[in-house]
C-alpha cells in the first residue's frame, strides 16, 4: 500500500483530525517495512554444566604381557650366593589386569586411578650355592702354654631344595594393585595422542608360592604367609599412544615399567629380592557421553 493522495488527506483532516490523519497515512508503510525488517535471532542456549564435566570421566580395562626381573641382594661381602643366583636364575612371563577410572583435566593433562592384579617372581635352580662357617683352632709353635685361637672360615658349599640337584622351581608372588597417576600429552596428531605416564601403586599380597633361604640354619625353606610384607610399594613410568576412534571411545598401548620400591620381605633378611616388571599394556576406555 502507498502513502495517501491529497484527497484522502483532505478528508481525514475534516472528519477525523490531523494526529489521526497521520497514523491512518503512514501506518501501511510503517507495518510494511516491520514485516520486511529480518526477526532477531533467538539467544543461543546455554549448555548444561553438569552435561560437561561427564565428558571429562572414562573407564578403562587394560591388560597386557608381563616380563619380570629379580635383583638378588646378599648382604656381607662374601657374595657367594649373589654370583651364582645371578647366574642361574631367569626371569619369568606374566600377565597384569586392571580397571580404572580416568579424568581429563586439560587438552595436556590426565589422571587415572585403578584396581587390578599382578604376579611377579623368578625360575631357580633347585641346587642352590650357600655359606658355611667352620671354627678352625690356629696351632703354632709359638702358642705353648696359651689357649689356641679359634678362627671362623666362611666357604661356599651346595644345598639342594628337595634333594633334587638338576630340578628348577618358580617363585611367584600375587598382588592386588591400587594405582595412580596422570598422563601428561607430549605429541598430538589428530585423533592421536602420545604421552608420558608416571604412576604409584601400593600392592596387597594375595597369594605365594615361594623358597627363602634361611641363615640361621643356611638352608631353604618354603616360606609361610608371615615371611612377606603385606603392602609394598611400587613406582613407574610408561609411555602412552592413545587414539580416539570416537568422541565415546578410545584404545591405547603402553610400554610400561614398574618397579618395587623395597623388597618383599615383612622384616630384614640375610639375602632379599626386590623386582621390577617391564610389561606392553592394551587398554580400552569408554569416555561418558
Amino acid at each position: 500500500m502507498g502513502i495517501a493522495t491529497p484527497y484522502r488527506l483532505m478528508t481525514y483532516f475534516m472528519f477525523i483530525g490531523p494526529r489521526e490523519v497521520f497514523v491512518a497515512a503512514y501506518m501501511p508503510q510503517i507495518e510494511e517495512q516491520e514485516e520486511q525488517r529480518p526477526a532477531t535471532p533467538a539467544p543461543i542456549a546455554k549448555k548444561d554444566s553438569a552435561k560437561t564435566v561427564s565428558k571429562k570421566w572414562g573407564i578403562s580395562l587394560s591388560g597386557g604381557r608381563v616380563r619380570n626381573d629379580a635383583t638378588f641382594i646378599e648382604k656381607g661381602s662374601y657374595q657367594f650366593m649373589k654370583q651364582y643366583r645371578d647366574s642361574t636364575d631367569s626371569r619369568i612371563n606374566t600377565f597384569n589386569y586392571s580397571l580404572g577410572l580416568r579424568y581429563i583435566v586439560s587438552a595436556k593433562l590426565r589422571l587415572h586411578a585403578a584396581a587390578g592384579i599382578t604376579r611377579t617372581g623368578e625360575r631357580m635352580n633347585t641346587r642352590q650355592v650357600v655359606y658355611k662357617v667352620d671354627s678352625v683352632v690356629v696351632i703354632g709353635t709359638n702358642l705353648t702354654g696359651s689357649v689356641p685361637p679359634i678362627v671362623r672360615m666362611t666357604s661356599a658349599t651346595y644345598y639342594d631344595i628337595g634333594n633334587d640337584s638338576t630340578g628348577h622351581l618358580t617363585n611367584t608372588l600375587t598382588y592386588a594393585t591400587f594405582s595412580a597417576g596422570l598422563t601428561c600429552s607430549i605429541l598430538s596428531l589428530g585423533h592421536l595422542d602420545v604421552g608420558l605416564q608416571p604412576s604409584f601403586t601400593f600392592n596387597r599380597l594375595m597369594r605365594h608360592n615361594y623358597h627363602y633361604f634361611n641363615d640361621d640354619s643356611v638352608m631353604y625353606f618354603k616360606a609361610g604367609r608371615d615371611m612377606f610384607a603385606t603392602w609394598v610399594a611400587s613406582a613407574g613410568l610408561g609411555l602412552v599412544a592413545e587414539y580416539r576412534i570416537s568422541p565415546s571411545f578410545s584404545i591405547a598401548l603402553t610400554p610400561h615399567y614398574n618397579r618395587f620400591i623395597a623388597h618383599v620381605y615383612a622384616r630384614p633378611q640375610a639375602t632379599e629380592t626386590r623386582y621390577g616388571q617391564a610389561s606392553l599394556n592394551l587398554s580400552a576406555t569408554w569416555w561418558f557421553r
